[in-house]
């Protein structure tokens, strides 16, 4: 299997790098961190201020397969988004074991 994390880290000027990840996520999990009207992406790029982009599956996609997401930013921010996406996990993962019970 691929590497589900690529990293590609660019210098811009003088000490400025951007870095950039590709994160391959289940699709059925895409929707935990867009969250209802992208309220979960927006608080993402606010708390990291890098750049989140979820591409959407192709319409003949199987619901299995994974969705590109790809963060972008100086290297602190995109480790804060994804610190912070994998929060956002912890609690869907918690909300669909409540909702279980």
């Amino acid at each position: 299997a691929a590497d589900p994390i690529k990293e590609v880290v660019e210098r811009k000027g003088p000490k400025k790098s951007v870095k950039e990840i590709q994160l391959r996520i289940p699709s059925r999990r895409v929707g935990s961190i867009i969250g209802k009207g992208g309220v979960n992406i927006k608080i993402i790029e606010g708390r990291s201020r890098a750049q989140v982009k979820v591409f959407k599956a192709s319409a003949d996609a199987a619901p299995t397969e994974d969705t590109l997401v790809t963060v972008k930013g100086s290297p602190e921010s995109v480790d804060i988004a994804c610190e912070t996406i994998n929060k956002v996990f912890e609690q869907a993962k918690a909300h669909r074991a409540a909702m279980k019970k």
